[in-house]
């Protein structure tokens, strides 16, 4: 078998086992290296190569087994296979094996052979180059409740009860600020410009204290949310996780002020831009927590390239919108399933539309 590989923007080859193996026990040449053989279509990376072809194909296997490694089946990178791990079907490497292992316990399925390359990338999103189908998404979805329903329903009450605290007292104050608000008032207005800036100053001052407290509330919402792109890549989930994101607090509050105040100015201006830009930045808080961006890049990047696909991914909403809708009229039970499977289904979305990186 003889193989083509890239080194410096050069494509060298054709190389036989020895210089192959050769290669691989002097690093030159690693799981992201791109390697090409006739018969393919077009040039990919070492580690998926292998992934696909392990079984699949003969030529590789023999290859495979004549260098004497193999690809850790977690982060898809080429070691020999004394430094591996193999356990049931999988090879693994000691870096990945407390990973692995927590998949097995919590009865998710590891993917051997898949990378997160095989989704898509902010480079594709933002071009349009993804696929969106929306019933394939929900199925998907669905399926992926199965093992994580306790833990999301129970990272949801966790973050509705902090939630709650927080709301209460970021409004404890509000009744003090009126009052103040209403004294100085009284004492530079009249009667009737008095009450007039008093019903002002108290809607004012509402919506500022929610969305203060909106913003404090983000990372945890964010985290539970991430749970859905955890899981869309077959990473363990857990309750721990939604607590991971208060370290880039700031850069979420921002984007969730960016969000408010655009959506909020587009509704204003006869409703359909508000809509077009809800639905357009459904996943700038991801792009945040996930690539960390900055929130009016997140923001702008999240727009851009949902507006490529608009129409389908305000389908999808309207569906779960529904969907969650009925399941609330059997007392709420229905939320059980509902809310796991709007979760996985925004993770994904975004996965299938941006990629996740590896270090979610």
């Amino acid at each position: 078998m003889e193989l083509f590989y890239v080194e410096d923007n050069r494509k060298i080859g054709p190389i036989g086992k020895n210089q192959f193996q050769a290669l691989i026990k002097t690093k030159k040449i690693n799981a992201k290296t791109l390697v090409w053989q006739a018969g393919m279509v077009q040039w990919e990376e070492l580690g998926t190569f292998l992934g696909r072809n392990a079984h699949a194909n003969a030529a590789a296997e023999s290859l495979a087994r004549s260098a004497q490694y193999a690809v850790c089946s977690e982060c898809q990178n080429v070691y020999d296979r004394e430094d591996l791990i193999q356990v049931q079907n999988y090879w693994v490497c000691g870096g990945c094996k407390p990973v692995f292992l927590q998949k097995i316990k919590e009865g998710v399925r590891p993917r051997a052979g898949v990378t997160y390359k095989n989704y898509g990338s902010l480079e594709k999103g933002l071009k349009g180059d993804y696929d969106l189908a929306v019933f394939d998404i929900i199925a998907e979805a669905w399926r992926l409740t199965y093992g994580s329903k306790g833990v999301v329903i129970g990272s949801l009450f966790l973050v509705w009860v902090i939630s709650g605290l927080i709301q209460n007292v970021v409004f404890i104050p509000l009744p003090f600020i009126i009052w103040i608000l209403s004294f100085f008032i009284d004492k530079i207005a009249g009667d009737t410009q008095s009450a007039f800036f008093m019903v002002t100053m108290f809607i004012l001052s509402g919506l500022f204290m929610m969305t203060f407290s909106l913003m404090i509330q983000t990372p945890l919402w964010v985290g539970l949310e991430m749970l859905g792109v955890r899981r869309s890549v077959d990473l363990p989930i857990s309750f721990r996780y939604v607590f991971d994101y208060f370290r880039q607090f700031i850069p979420l509050a921002l984007t969730v002020f960016f969000v408010m105040l655009f959506v909020s100015l587009g509704l204003a201006l006869l409703v359909i831009p508000g809509v077009y830009l809800a639905v357009g930045s459904f996943l700038a808080l991801q792009l945040v927590a996930d690539k960390k961006m900055r929130p009016w890049s997140a923001f702008k990047a999240s727009v851009r390239a949902i507006s490529h696909n608009w129409f389908q991914v305000f389908l999808l909403l309207l569906i779960l919108a529904g969907i969650m809708f009925l399941s609330v009229i059997p007392l709420g039970i229905g939320l059980i399933w509902t809310w796991p499977l709007f979760i996985n289904t925004k993770g994904i979305l975004y996965r299938n539309i941006f990629g996740v990186d590896q270090t979610v």
